[in-house]
């Protein structure tokens, strides 16, 4: 193989040298070029795919990583002034697109088009991807709202564009989140030393004591290791009711999409989202939900009872009266009490075997085994663009053929915590791959943002097994974004496809962090360079489904607060108060005598997912039939890797998803595999 470091990319890495000024000036100047594009073709007659499609797909595909990399900046800048011009460039953005989709008389150009070729066979055959992006386009017309009695258009845009600056706002509130809740020492024994000592330290009233922030990293250990039940109640609640400033949004915001459902002609808002999607209606999402309700609450139950069991234990070992109740602060603390007294597990421990700089290496040859793409770091800091210090740039290369390497496009990783930025772990695309106007190759670019733990002065950051996980969830969305093999930028990635199938690419990838033969490859002990233990294994893997019916019906209980907040009309307390029941009743979390408003930090619901959440469980169907039926035998089958990657990930959103399922699998789709996943058994 050739030696890919020499080779030079023939698509320099995009720059992110910006200031706040040159954030707020190129939004401008994209926003008058694209209008003098649009005002061209309008003056075309009559309007042809040769002078009006194809101009307009040119300069959308021209402009998307521009676009992208100026909204994406307020997620991760170090500089708060570009954070806060990245946020304003993005609120400009989104109303001028508002506007820009209700222009009739760009629907009346592209519609005269359209009914030249939508019954054409000849040419949907020979131009299928120009015939897709078209059928496309005319259904986000349609669900645009081009169907609207003019007369209710300018509420229309009104109610569009008050809804993506509640949105905005939402989730910038969480994104520059800096609340935190301070406890002493005292208060937080059983919370090791090599933890405490990542927490700053304040004086309140004299006294000193430790500021935990809500970053998993700082919260997630306290709650799990803190032996006062107090602390981790302060702990939890203050993790369930910050960001308080986004209620009323939300709020308004549920209001406002029921006006727009009602303004597209649509019976609510989730009967508009799934209009487009695999699950196409409410009533199927539903009893998908409750279904599962159903199977899992038993299963909920019993590990509820193997908790309680756990605290009543413990109280009397201390000599302490325990009340009978469990509280939802109790779950971390005694999880980890059962994994390490009857397991002899504990997260740290096997942490230890998986520091971040090696899991990194391990995770990219097993894509590179599987994927046929090779991941070369770019360590000059000549050569690197990068928006801060820590975040690592890799070209991305094919290597089907060894002997002559190709580019494949451009991966960046945002790994570690700090102030102002995005605070949970995301895939984000700047530009899928496109055929350029001289018939060149433009290729992606992709970045991947989490919040794990930094390193110390005495030791590296290391990964637990959930966060290996995520890992490995989070590159499946950048494989999906950097091997698309359409023409069209729009065809490609995971934006391309059905919102509810989204999500099964990553999801599939994580059950290689579920196998003994991955993590023993994948582990290096910080300090020895050793394997993990095949003891330390025995012992991880004899949990088995420890809180898996408690953790499922969590995502339940997520999934039926987003159907029932957009299917029925619920304003303000009635709001706060179905989420308190869903906790209580299907989460099975007892808050005491307290009140959550944990969907002030449900940024799903305000980010892409609204009446969409569902989804994560929906499209877990196929991740788990794919990987058991053809991954599960042998996880390094490379033959089987690269026909996943061609039919699933490389068509994006070509042709339709069921279709191409079917084709990899050899048959329908079913749920076999993930209900036995759940420990439960189809019908």
């Amino acid at each position: 193989m050739k030696d890919l470091a020499s080779l030079v990319p023939p698509q320099a890495a995009p720059s992110w040298n910006f200031s706040a000024q040159d954030v707020i000036s190129l939004s401008h100047q994209l926003i008058n070029q694209t209008e003098a594009v649009y005002h061209n073709v309008l003056q075309e007659k009559p309007p042809t795919i040769d002078n009006y499609i194809m101009p307009l797909i040119y300069h959308e595909e021209e402009t998307d990583l521009l676009w992208n990399q100026l909204v994406f900046l307020r997620n991760v800048s170090p500089d708060p002034e570009i954070r806060e011009a990245s946020k304003n460039a993005t609120s400009m953005l989104d109303d001028w697109i508002i506007g820009l989709t209700s222009k009739y008389d760009l629907y009346q150009h592209f519609d005269e088009v359209w009914a030249q070729y939508k019954d054409d066979e000849k040419f949907k055959k020979e131009n299928f991807e120009l015939y897709r992006y078209m059928e496309k386009d005319a259904d986000g017309y349609r669900r645009s709202g081009m169907k609207v009695p003019v007369e209710n258009r300018k509420r229309l845009d009104e109610v569009k564009s008050k809804i993506a600056a509640a949105e905005l706002e939402f989730s910038s509130n969480l994104g520059e989140e800096v609340e935190y809740i301070a406890f002493t020492k005292e208060e937080l024994e059983g919370v090791p030393d090599t933890v405490l000592n990542q927490f700053e330290k304040i004086i309140e009233g004299g006294v000193e004591k430790f500021k935990v922030t809500f970053k998993y990293p700082d919260i997630g250990p306290v709650l799990r290791l803190a032996s006062n039940p107090e602390t981790r109640r302060r702990a939890s609640m203050a993790d369930e009711n910050r960001v308080a400033a986004n209620e009323p949004l939300l709020f308004e915001t549920l209001e406002l999409r029921r006006e727009l459902a009602d303004l597209l002609g649509f019976k609510n808002f989730a009967a508009y989202n799934l209009d487009d999607k695999m699950a196409k209606n409410e009533e199927t999402v539903l009893k998908f939900l409750n279904d599962l309700v159903e199977k899992l609450l038993p299963v909920g139950k019993n590990d509820l009872e193997i908790l309680k069991k756990k605290k009543a234990e413990d109280y009397k070992s201390k000599n302490l009266t325990f009340d009978g109740e469990f509280y939802s602060w109790d779950t971390g603390y005694y999880t980890n009490k059962i994994l390490r007294e009857r397991y002899n597990v504990n997260p740290d421990d096997l942490a230890q075997y998986f520091p971040v700089e090696s899991a990194i290496e391990g995770m990219l040859n097993i894509y590179t085994t599987l994927f046929r793409l090779k991941f070369v770091e770019i360590t000059d800091e000549c050569e690197k663009s990068v928006w801060h210090e820590d975040v690592k740039q890799f070209a991305v290369w094919n290597i089907d053929d060894e002997d002559n390497p190709k580019f494949q496009g451009w991966l960046y990783f945002d790994l570690h915590p700090r102030d102002g930025k995005y605070g949970h772990a995301a895939n984000f695309g700047m530009v899928s791959a496109y055929r350029k106007r001289d018939g060149s190759k433009s290729y992606p670019v992709t970045i991947l943002v989490t919040n794990f733990s930094k390193p110390t002065p005495t030791r590296p950051a290391l990964l637990k097994l959930g966060e290996l996980t995520t890992f490995f969830h989070e590159l499946g969305h950048g494989i999906h974004d950097l091997v698309g093999s359409n023409d069209l930028e729009s065809l490609n990635g995971p934006g391309s496809v059905p919102w509810d199938f989204v999500e099964a690419p990553s999801q599939m990838l994580e059950y290689w962090t579920a196998r003994r033969d991955v993590l023993t490859m994948l582990s290096k002990h910080y300090e020895t360079g050793e394997k993990i233990p095949k003891s330390l294994l025995d012992a991880w893997f004899s949990v088995g489904g420890l809180n898996s019916g408690l953790a499922n019906l969590g995502q339940l209980k997520l999934g039926l607060f987003d159907m029932y907040v957009h299917t029925r009309d619920y304003k303000g307390a009635e709001v706060r108060k179905l989420w308190n029941d869903l906790t209580r009743e299907i989460g099975l979390m007892n808050l005491k005598n307290y009140t959550s408003t944990g969907y002030d930090s449900f940024g799903h619901i305000m980010a892409g997912y609204a009446a969409g959440y569902y989804g994560y469980l929906w499209s877990q169907v196929f991740a788990a039939d794919m990987y058991d039926t053809k991954f599960k035998p042998n996880p390094f089958n490379a033959t089987v890797g690269v026909e996943y990657r061609d039919t699933i990930l490389a068509t994006g959103g070509l042709y339709d998803m069921t279709d191409n399922l079917r084709k990899f699998l050899g048959r329908d789709p079913n749920n076999k595999a993930f209900l036995r996943g759940l420990g439960l058994k189809a019908r």
